[in-house]
């Protein structure tokens, strides 16, 4: 029988974050304090997200509508935090980081896992066209299977190359050292954001990089060096 390897981890994970005069304060503190945000899978954006397909026996077992009723409670429990595996994207640039008006964080995926609490998964997501298939043995697991659930979309949005922290919903601190290592601007970036960002994180140990345009990729600059 052949070995499942893990999968491998990208040297570096990226939050791609928006930004507004109302929440600037809120995404500083996220990388000085080191703490990030887990949401209710029903708060994303995907209308699709948390379906699956139970099995035909599955279906069939007396105590299905019970199960069924379990599983969906399992799965309000669990928060996501995203993250990608690129820091390069144009689409998510524009669709999670305001138009390129904010920013993109990058955090060291070891000390991430270190970090957080036992009962948290980092799971890289796999796509189909199909939700993924629950079947009984997995329905007597409700972590196991809402887990699954919750690591699955359609393959639409494989672009995003996204990872994920399934956890406790709310605030988790990150109790390692030096997980944040980056911060990249946006071109679009209101000069009083930047101007805040670099004040706020002077004293911070991350570097922050500034993006320009030029025909069809990215420049970057580095502003400020790691201290």
């Amino acid at each position: 029988m052949a070995q499942l390897d893990q999968p491998i981890l990208p040297p570096l994970l990226y939050r791609y974050r928006p930004l507004s005069n109302d929440t600037i304060d809120r995404e500083i503190a996220a990388i000085d304090e080191q703490y990030i945000w887990l949401s209710n899978y029903r708060e994303l954006n995907d209308p699709m997200e948390g379906f699956y397909e139970p099995s035909g026996r599955l279906q069939k077992e007396n105590n299905y509508t019970e199960a069924a009723r379990q599983l969906l409670s399992a799965k309000k429990q669990i928060g996501i935090c995203s993250f990608s595996d690129t820091h390069e994207n144009e689409l998510m640039w524009t669709h999670y980081a305001t138009n390129y008006a904010g920013i993109c964080v990058a955090y060291r995926p070891i000390p991430l896992i270190k970090g957080l609490p036992d009962d948290t998964h980092l799971a890289r997501l796999t796509y189909g066209n199909t939700p993924p298939k629950i079947d009984n043995s997995e329905a007597t697991n409700l972590d196991k299977a809402a887990t699954k659930i919750l690591s699955h979309k359609k393959s639409n949005w494989v672009y995003e190359r996204e990872w994920r922290v399934l956890g406790p919903r709310g605030r988790l601190n990150i109790e390692s050292k030096g997980c944040a290592r980056a911060v990249y601007l946006g071109s679009r970036i209101a000069p009083s954001h930047k101007d805040r960002i670099m004040m706020e994180l002077a004293q911070v140990h991350v570097s922050i990089h500034e993006m320009r345009v030029s025909d069809y990729g990215h420049i970057w600059t580095k502003i400020k060096n790691l201290k």
